[in-house]
């Protein structure tokens, strides 16, 4: 079931130690929405688990006490790149990912992205 994003229940954090099991999971599961990718997770189950060295960089999107989303930032040659950007399934066209892409842009003079075209 698809939730109402109010920027009023929106909080941008860093993210924490305590958090990266939920990381994981929305990690995991935005991974596995792409239906092509499917097979290749099946093949690699390995490339679904969320590098936690990504902490330090990590802004988290919680709506109403829950993890929405999350991006990762790192500083690389006087601009930030990122790295990711994941979305709870629940929370997909919700405008979380938009919230903390401003978030980060707020950070940095500029962003550098590499993205899936599926996305």
């Amino acid at each position: 079931m698809k939730k109402t994003l109010h920027s009023s229940n929106l909080i941008i954090r860093n993210a924490v130690f305590d958090d990266i099991g939920l990381l994981r999971d929305v990690y995991r599961r935005a991974s596995l929405t792409v239906e092509e990718d499917r097979d290749l997770f099946a093949a690699h189950p390995e490339w679904l688990v969320w590098d936690d060295k990504m902490l330090p960089f990590t802004r988290v999107a919680v709506v109403n006490g829950r993890i929405a989303g999350f991006a990762s930032a790192c500083p690389v040659n006087g601009c930030l790149e990122l790295e990711d950007l994941f979305t709870d399934p629940e929370w997909m066209r919700q405008g979380v990912a938009m919230a903390l892409i401003k978030d980060i842009a707020r950070r940095g003079v500029r962003i550098e992205v590499t993205a899936s075209p599926e996305l």
